[in-house]
C-alpha cells in the first residue's frame, strides 16, 4: 500500500503530523499570511506561487488544491499540530523527485511553520520524526530539503538531524536554478532523539527504514554496513558487551554509549 492510498499519522513529543483537512483553514491562514515566515517557506519551482496567503478564501484555495494534488498522486501535505495548542502551526509537503540534477530519486521534504516555530529545537523535532520514514514512505533514495544560510535556526537543526550541505544546485523543468539545499544519501544515519543523555539513531539503508538503535549494546550481527554508519558517527561497535549501562549484552556487536551534545 502506498503513501497515496492511506496517509500514516506521526507523532512526537510536541507535534502530531497528519493529512491536511480544510477545517485547518483558519489555523493555516496564521501562518501563511505571517510575512516573518515567508522568507522560509520554500517556494522553489512552484510556479511562481510564494505561499503568501493573505486571506482565508486564498488559503483555501491552496488546501484544496494540496488536497487535489494528494488525490493524483503529486505529493503529500501534512497539517503539523501543536498538540498542547491542539492547532496548525504549519506544514510539511513531501514527494519523489525525478529530475536531470543531482537530486533525482530523492524523497524532497519542505517544512513551512509560523514565525513563532522558527527555532532550532522545534525544527529538529520536526525533521526527526519525518525524515527517517520517507525512504519507507517514497520509495526515494535519500533526502533533499531547504535551509538558506540566513535561516540560522533551520540551519542548525538539519545539522543536528544528520544533513549535509549540498554543492549541487536543484534544477527546475524550465532550467532554472535554486540553492540553498541539504541532504541525506541512502545509508544514512539519523540522530532520533535523546533519552537519559543516550542517543537513540536510525538508520536507512536501500530505501528501507531499519528501525531505531540505541547507541549502546545493540546487537550489530551480520550488519557490517550499518555498523560502518555507527563507526562514522563517532560510536564505536565491537567494544566490551554491555548494554551502556553496565549489563551484560549477550550479541556478536555492540555500540556504545554516546552522549548528547
Amino acid at each position: 500500500m502506498t503513501i497515496f492510498e492511506s496517509c500514516p499519522t506521526l507523532e512526537s513529543k510536541r507535534f502530531l503530523l497528519r493529512f491536511i483537512q480544510s477545517e485547518d483553514c483558519d489555523d493555516l491562514l496564521k501562518v501563511y499570511s505571517d510575512k516573518n515566515a515567508l522568507p522560509f517557506f520554500n517556494s522553489d519551482n512552484c510556479n511562481g506561487d510564494n505561499f503568501y496567503y493573505p486571506t482565508k478564501q486564498r488559503m483555501a484555495e491552496a488546501i484544496s488544491f494540496w488536497i487535489w494534488s494528494y488525490k493524483i498522486g503529486e505529493f503529500v501535505r501534512f497539517s503539523i499540530i501543536d498538540k498542547a495548542a491542539s492547532s496548525a502551526i504549519g506544514t510539511m509537503e513531501i514527494f519523489y523527485r525525478v529530475s536531470n540534477d543531482a537530486f533525482d530519486t530523492m524523497g524532497l521534504l519542505r517544512v513551512d511553520v509560523r514565525s513563532d516555530y522558527e527555532k532550532e529545537d522545534m525544527l529538529y523535532e520536526l525533521f526527526a520524526l519525518i525524515t527517517p520514514r520517507l525512504p519507507e514512505m517514497l520509495g526515494c533514495s535519500g533526502v533533499v530539503t531547504k535551509a538558506p544560510l540566513y535561516a540560522v535556526e533551520r540551519v542548525n537543526a538539519v545539522q543536528k538531524a544528520g544533513y549535509q550541505k549540498s554543492e549541487h544546485l536543484l534544477t527546475a523543468g524550465n532550467g532554472r536554478t535554486y540553492d540553498g539545499y541539504w541532504v541525506l544519501q541512502s545509508g544514512f544515519l539519523l540522530p532520533r532523539y535523546f533519552k537519559n543523555g543516550v542517543t537513540l539513531y536510525r538508520v536507512c539503508t536501500g530505501g528501507v527504514s531499519c528501525g531505531f538503535f540505541p547507541v549502546c549494546g545493540r546487537k550489530m550481527t551480520g550488519h557490517g554496513h550499518r555498523a560502518a554508519l555507527f563507526r562514522q558517527a563517532g560510536c564505536p561497535v565491537d567494544l566490551p558487551r554491555t548494554d551502556g549501562f553496565g549489563k551484560p549484552f549477550a550479541g556478536r556487536g555492540n555500540i556504545h554509549k554516546k552522549t548528547s551534545v
